[in-house]
């Protein structure tokens, strides 16, 4: 029945083993590379989440009874002078604020300082909504400040919502 049929040489099927291997071998390898690298960037996105909820914290100071948190009413734009203090385990890159309106507007920039804080760190930083607001008493509803910390290596900051101050109007006072 198979008189006449020759077979492939044993250093041909020698070597299509080998080609068929390293195939084989070069698919699995790169398959669990790609998984590696999402897993591993994926790891660093979620430290830095972390690192925002376990080793990030800022306070307003009390001085008098009073937080030290204030709006200033002569250059009526809406701009808040707060004293904070980190008291968190890692530097504070820079300060998102926001500013939402009673009129359902949102506002936001980075802080004028962008210096950061350092640990266990007091700093005074002015911030300014970028819209304009005529009358801070009347046109806002609330004021949020926002910590910015370094991102994981090769990505942008992470801003740690997690921790940000937030207050109403009628929460900070007028500065003097």
């Amino acid at each position: 029945m198979f008189k006449g049929k020759r077979a492939v040489s044993p250093i041909i099927a020698a070597v299509l083993l080998v080609v068929i291997t390293i195939a084989i071998g070069a698919t699995t390898m790169a398959f669990i590379r790609s998984l590696t690298d999402t897993n591993l960037e994926t790891a660093q996105e979620k430290a830095t989440r972390i690192a925002c909820g376990a080793d990030l914290d800022i306070d307003i100071p009390v001085i008098q009874n009073s937080y030290k948190i204030c709006y200033n009413d002569s250059a009526s734009q809406g701009e808040v002078v707060a004293l904070l203090h980190n008291v968190g385990t890692v530097n504070i890159k820079d300060f998102q604020f926001t500013v939402i309106l009673k009129n359902g507007s949102i506002y936001q920039n980075s802080s004028v300082d962008n210096t950061g804080l350092a640990k266990n760190a007091y700093k005074e930083f002015t911030f300014y909504p970028a819209g304009t607001v005529t009358d801070p008493t009347n046109d806002v509803d609330q004021y949020i400040i926002e910590p910015v910390i370094q991102g994981a290596p090769g990505k942008g900051d992470t801003i740690c919502s997690d921790v940000a101050i937030t207050r109403d109007i009628s929460e900070i006072d007028t500065c003097t």
